[in-house]
């Protein structure tokens, strides 16, 4: 059921759920660059063939960096081929092609190409039997389980391009494998975890040999395996709607108590997931968690490898079981936040909903178009201008806030937007505005399509400040807010210097009116950071602990009302 988007819009849709799985993100450290050994091939060559089944059959010592063994393929032509290519690090090496009988091969360039007549339309299959040490040890990982316990682990990694450093392998979103199986022998001390359902666990005091079964189409980074001496934990976890869940753990052995108690919450974040996104995709099958060395976390269909089962890293990989990875989280998911704030919650996740249930889409790839195409029609508007903002752009809007409250207490907010990248000269937002005063506050959502726009809002209080984007609710960086009072004449009377000031700020009134003066400090973003009663006519004030950069100083008396802008440096 889990969709893969192939285009612009490689994100997480995971990251919308709260801001909980931004903070995923950081400890997910296994993202990174392509490989510098290994060029985009699958978008050079056209394979014409869909793959149906692969078997792997590998040999592995955690203990040793080196593989051996088959990948067996099941595949149906799409023309008539001479020629079947395979990406395959030319650090393997390839012992022979079986296709009943032994086919010819060349192997350059990472790039196994088969000699192979076959019809259009037919489905066949053929066996590389291949051995080595997988090339780049950022993808293939042989360790330790830590600096304080030496027993090795290995497992593999292949997102996004580093399959084909430890197994021939099709390196193209656009193919699903309709099922995989995973055999992996081992000495006996040891145990492996994969993908799908444990259908064997053979032990003969010698060899362990691990055989698993995984019935569900699965893109090829998402293959892998792990093997080390786990200890498992199988239990189940039920849902409201009756369906149950088998969870499988394989933890290390130091770890495992503490580990194993992380996941007190895992019912209930299931459930969450069920709520908003329906129900989980390979409930068939299991879900699990397998421990490793490597950092972070991958979500490898049906079973996430992280370093530990620490709650916000479970829920981020968890998610993924649900919705594919993405090319740039941070971006990725506060633009999905962004949209959520300009559709609001029940369209939003009405469209997710309906997305993953569209039978077009389900075990396929999607594209940007799909998913835009469900948000419409959930928020019943065009976002269009949104998509070629957010996603075909670059950059951030930048604002600028001036505003007054009149005497009938209407709030004057003029707002002034720069934009950080030339691909985008306006972002039309709706503009998430609180406003507070005289222990009242409330919140507007200003639609602002124009630059220099002008919104007037009665408000049934004094405002004593506004704040901007408090809840994140959209992408913006370092917004000011400045109360104006130009409709009121600015005079001699105040001074305030120097500017800039380095530990003191001097402020001088000289008018003759012996009216009480309040200040009031600002920074850049509006907040008020002090507040105090002028208690001479020429006073210091010590800034010498104040950041550097600009702030605002607020005053106000019976026939004063400045605001004046100072530097500290």
């Amino acid at each position: 059921m889990k969709i893969r988007f192939s285009y612009n819009f490689l994100l997480s849709l995971l990251l919308s759920f709260g801001n909980l799985y931004l903070f995923g993100q950081n400890i997910e450290s296994h993202k990174h660059n392509i490989s510098d050994n290994y060029t985009l091939k699958s978008v050079q060559i056209n394979y014409n063939y869909d793959l149906k089944f692969q078997r792997l059959n590998l040999t592995v010592d955690p203990a040793v960096r080196f593989v051996s063994g088959s990948s067996t393929f099941y595949y149906k032509t799409l023309q008539q081929i001479d020629t079947l290519f395979m990406d395959l690090s030319d650090s393997l090496k390839v012992d022979s092609v079986v296709k009943i009988q032994h086919l010819q091969f060349n192997q350059s360039n990472n790039l196994l190409r088969i000699k192979i007549s076959s019809i259009s339309n037919t489905l066949d299959s053929l066996t590389i039997y291949y051995s080595g040490v997988p090339s780049d040890s950022d993808y293939f990982y042989q360790g330790v389980h830590s600096d304080a316990n030496s027993t090795p682990i290995i497992s593999s990694f292949s997102e996004p391009y580093g399959a084909y450093s430890w197994m021939p392998c099709k390196q193209d979103l656009t193919d699903k494998i309709d099922s995989v199986e995973i055999i992996i022998t081992s000495p006996y001390n040891y145990k492996t975890a994969a993908n799908g359902i444990l259908i064997s666990d053979i032990n003969n005091g010698v060899i362990n040999i691990s055989h698993w079964k995984h019935r569900h189409p699965i893109d090829y980074y998402l293959i892998a395996f792990s093997t080390t001496n786990y200890q498992v934990n199988n239990s189940k976890i039920g849902l409201n709607n009756g369906d149950s869940i088998l969870i499988t753990n394989y933890l290390y052995p130091e770890s495992y108590n503490n580990e194993i108690s992380k996941l007190t919450e895992l019912q209930n974040v299931f459930q969450f997931f069920y709520d908003y996104a329906g129900e989980y995709p390979y409930k068939n099958e299991k879900y699990g968690h397998a421990q490793w060395s490597r950092g972070g976390g991958m979500e490898h269909q049906t079973m996430g490898f992280m370093q530990n089962l620490d709650f916000t890293l479970v829920v981020h990989e968890l998610a993924h079981q649900w919705f594919g990875s993405k090319l740039s989280y941070s971006k990725g998911g506060l633009v999905l936040n962004s949209l959520r704030w300009e559709i609001g919650d029940s369209a939003f996740f009405e469209a997710i909903r309906n997305y993953l249930k569209d039978p077009l889409l389900i075990n396929n790839s999607a594209s940007t178009y799909d998913i835009k195409n469900h948000f419409e029609q959930s928020a019943d508007t065009t976002l269009t201008e949104f998509f070629n903002d957010w996603i075909y752009g670059e950059g951030f809007p930048k604002y600028n806030f001036t505003w007054q409250q009149d005497s009938l207490n209407n709030l004057l907010l003029n707002v002034n937007q720069t934009t950080t990248h030339n691909s985008v000269n306006f972002y039309e937002m709706h503009l998430p505005i609180h406003v507070y005063g005289n222990n009242a506050d409330t919140v507007l959502r200003l639609h602002n399509t124009y630059n220099n726009q002008t919104f007037k809002t009665f408000i049934n209080f004094a405002i004593d400040s506004i704040k901007f984007n408090e809840n994140y609710d959209i992408i913006t960086k370092n917004a000011s807010i400045i109360q104006n009072v130009t409709e009121i004449k600015t005079n001699n009377f105040v001074k305030i210097y120097p500017s800039p000031a380095k530990d003191f700020l001097t402020i001088e009134i000289s008018n003759s009116n012996n009216e009480e003066i309040n200040l009031k400090m600002l920074n850049i973003n509006g907040s008020v950071i002090d507040e105090f009663q002028l208690k001479s006519k020429k006073q210091q004030i010590d800034v010498s602990k104040f950041a550097k950069g600009l702030y605002f100083i607020q005053i106000k008396g019976k026939t004063l009302n400045e605001v004046r802008k100072f530097e500290v440096q």
